[in-house]
């Protein structure tokens, strides 16, 4: 699958310009022809892909070990880019999203100094908040210079592979690429949690609805398949907001890629599509509506919340309890144990603003916060650029999701997002002017 979606899409690709750098490149101002150009990008391709995909096949970067391994591979995709050009990277690093990611990292490993929990485990945090700002920068020069093909190519790829690997293990009852959750099975991939599955599902949306409107009978015929299983994956994941999530996208896509790269309109297929996502949103409000206050699906203490409510009371109590500087990263846990007086507590507040307010005291509740806004408003700058909707979904879809839920402590998950985040920041930020060539001495 992955194969045809890569080699149709390099095909529809070169029709239609949408995963193409503009032109006037950095490449193409300098001269460089396409064959050359490949070889070139070819290995900071590699290592970002290497970063985007090893973290999600290993325990979706939940362990230690997986983390660190996305920090070295992030590293390294950075010091690749380095190597080829440091002019552009210049620019990004000013961008207001980069400074919140660089700013949270840096406080959050700071707080290995008076954090309740493992000091090596703050610091390795902050490390991991850094390491999605460095795949982000390799990934918007990428883009810059080759195109969407490579983060867009990672996504599909990886949400394919992950769906087949969640429902083959849900239908074969195999842990832990598939797991129990109130009563029923659910496929989870390599990622190991269900709603982190659904939401790589979700961002590969884009790309397989362009492709079914716009790519080659070939490509069509494989984005059909692919989107039938990445749909089948959000819906038996039981994941509510992965539906909302997935109902938004299509509907959006929809609503603001109503005409084709060469400017015919669509009207039935974006109202099809439209219904679609209609139908998809009715369902996803039935089932928040209608969940039983008891039986399979819900937990008995926790209630159709899921005990969101009530943790999310917790961590403000504990940032109130550390009015300066927090509990410290990664110490959540013992510090909202602490708040109960000894009670069980989860691992995480389900709310990244609200644990980062507990962890990280105003200040990294501040950097949150910016970091969300920096987000929408990059996302608001493309919102007129075709090429920006491939991946604008998953770039919003990943802080929406960690309002109420964790994946921003599973690296893999994190991974995806710097991806689709630093496609939109190439797609953003103005290419640098290549050097005025010297002018040849006038004759005599």
């Amino acid at each position: 699958m992955a194969t045809v979606m890569g080699t149709a899409t390099s095909t529809a690709s070169s029709r239609t310009g949408i995963f193409s750098p503009r032109a006037g490149g950095e490449a193409a101002a300098a001269g460089t022809s396409r064959r050359p150009l490949r070889l070139c990008l070819a290995a900071p391709a590699a290592a970002i892909g290497a970063a985007g995909v090893a973290p999600v096949l290993l325990h979706g970067g939940f362990t230690a070990e997986a983390r660190s391994l996305f920090v070295g591979l992030a590293l390294l995709a950075l010091a690749v880019v380095l190597g080829r050009d440091e002019r552009p990277l210049a620019g990004l690093v000013r961008e207001p999203v980069v400074l919140c990611l660089l700013a949270l990292a840096a406080l959050t490993a700071a707080s290995a100094a008076w954090s309740m929990a493992d000091g090596a485990a703050a610091v390795r945090a902050g490390l991991v908040i850094g390491g999605v700002a460095a795949l982000a920068l390799s990934v918007a020069w990428m883009t810059r210079s080759g195109g969407l093909a490579a983060a867009v190519g990672v996504i599909v790829a990886l949400a394919m592979v992950e769906a087949v690997l969640g429902l083959a293990s849900m239908a074969l009852h195999h842990e832990p690429w598939a797991m129990v959750l109130g009563g029923d099975w659910r496929p989870a991939g390599t990622l190991e949690y269900p709603p982190a599955l659904a939401l790589l599902e979700v961002s590969a949306l884009p790309a397989l609805l362009w492709a079914m409107r716009e790519g080659s009978r070939q490509l069509r015929a494989a984005a059909s398949v692919g989107f039938a299983l990445a749909a089948a994956t959000i819906v038996l994941s039981h994941s509510r907001l992965g539906l909302v999530l997935a109902a938004a996208t299509v509907l959006t896509y929809c609503c603001m890629t109503t005409t084709t790269s060469d400017g015919r309109k669509l009207p039935r297929r974006t109202w099809a599509f439209a219904s679609v996502a209609g139908a998809i949103a009715a369902v996803g409000a039935t089932l928040v509506l209608t969940a039983p206050s008891s039986g399979p699906g819900v937990e008995p203490t926790s209630g159709m919340d899921h005990g969101r409510v009530t943790e999310w009371g917790v961590a403000a109590d504990v940032a109130l309890s550390h009015p300066l500087t927090g509990a410290g990263a990664d110490a959540y846990a013992r510090a909202a144990a602490d708040e109960r007086a000894g009670g069980s507590a989860t691992l995480y507040a389900h709310s990244l603003p609200l644990e980062a307010w507990a962890e990280l005291g105003p200040l990294g509740l501040l950097a949150v916060l910016g970091l969300y806004a920096s987000v929408l408003a990059l996302a608001w700058r493309l919102r007129g650029d075709r090429r920006a909707w491939l991946v604008a979904p998953a770039a919003l879809a990943f802080p929406a999701a960690n309002l109420v839920d964790w994946p921003w402590h599973l690296a893999g998950a994190a991974a995806i997002w710097a991806l689709a985040l630093g496609a939109l920041l190439g797609l953003a930020t103005p290419r640098p002017r290549p050097p005025a060539r010297p002018r040849p001495p006038a004759p005599g």
